[in-house]
């Protein structure tokens, strides 16, 4: 047992060392960062792949899981309030001091996870490092609902929030999913000739549900953490009778050149969604948007909510540095 003890040892600083070399000098990014790609490899073959003859079963799960009351993670319960309002949850991360901004965040999660610990560590940052409320509607989510049922939900929010706080901006952010859906919802906003958010800052939005772009075959290997296929049958439940070009469900589509506001995208290259953050910088830039892309080399879906990501520090750095107008 000594012996299988003492190889096993070896084998693990052999490991560390090699990988730690790779990361370095051979890829030009953090120990951490290899970290987690592999840890995100190592865990795939054991998630069940989404199939038509599972998916019923599972939606029937995720209906359970939205159904129930909404418990923020420790240690975050003791810093937020929630309320209702037109029957939509939200909580509130307060730091009770005068801002002139307000933060609303919109979470990712493929239109069907509820937010996690990782969401709930990133905007606590924020509300801390800005000194600035943090509003975090909890959305309806598929299969409960569909994004016909979720936007007009967040527009009226989004109006109360114009009139209770008529002389603060609004920031409006998300992550994933929930990036295309803050651009979206800023579509619509425009669409209704509404105020719009003073800012839009979007973390690896998925911005063409049909997930259709040519270029994702050759990324999805270097991609261990979403899967095109499984995140087809939950955007399908989220558009519900809704096309899958329509701006409300793939905002790619949408009249950009409505986005008068100063926009932040930050991407990671090894992810599925990095092709059309490309087209959208494209066709943004075309009609005039004032855009910051920051695409990452080798870096993953949603980077800068990992915790210890030294290049997601940096980004996090930058994203606060935006907000503050340094733009």
């Amino acid at each position: 047992m000594k012996a299988i003890a003492r190889y096993s040892l070896v084998f693990i600083l052999v490991f560390t060392l090699t990988q730690s070399i790779q990361a370095r000098v051979f890829e030009g990014r953090s120990v951490s960062s290899r970290v987690y790609e592999i840890a995100f490899r190592v865990r795939r073959p054991f998630i069940p792949p989404l199939t038509d003859e599972n998916i019923e079963a599972y939606f029937l799960r995720r209906e359970t899981i939205n159904e129930a009351p909404f418990e923020v993670p420790f240690p975050f319960s003791n810093r937020v309030t929630n309320f209702e309002q037109d029957r939509l949850d939200v909580l509130m991360f307060d730091p009770a001091s005068e801002s002139e901004s307000i933060i609303v965040y919109l979470h990712g999660g493929s239109y069907v996870n509820p937010p996690s610990w990782i969401h709930f560590r990133f905007v606590t940052r924020l509300m801390d490092t800005l000194e600035v409320p943090v509003y975090f509607p909890l959305y309806p989510r598929a299969p409960n609902a569909t994004v016909e049922d979720a936007l007009p939900k967040l527009v009226s929010f989004y109006d109360h929030l114009i009139e209770a706080n008529p002389h603060q901006s609004i920031i409006l952010m998300g992550d994933s999913a929930g990036a295309s859906l803050a651009l979206a919802l800023t579509l619509e906003l425009a669409r209704e000739h509404r105020p719009l958010p003073s800012l839009l800052l979007m973390i690896s939005p998925w911005l063409d549900l049909a997930l259709d772009n040519p270029q994702i075959a050759a990324i999805q290997p270097l991609d261990p953490v979403l899967n095109p296929p499984a995140a087809l049958y939950l955007g399908n439940a989220w558009r519900g009778e809704v096309a899958l070009d329509d701006p409300r469900v793939s905002p790619l589509f949408g009249d950009l050149s409505v986005l008068t506001m100063p926009v932040m995208m930050v991407m990671g290259t090894f992810d599925v969604l990095y092709p059309d953050a490309v087209l959208f910088a494209q066709r943004a830039q075309e009609v005039g948007v004032t855009l910051t892309f920051e695409p990452s080399p080798r870096m993953l879906h949603v980077y800068p909510l990992f915790p210890g990501l030294p290049e997601g520090e940096r980004t996090i750095e930058r994203m606060l540095s935006f907000i503050r107008g340094e733009h």
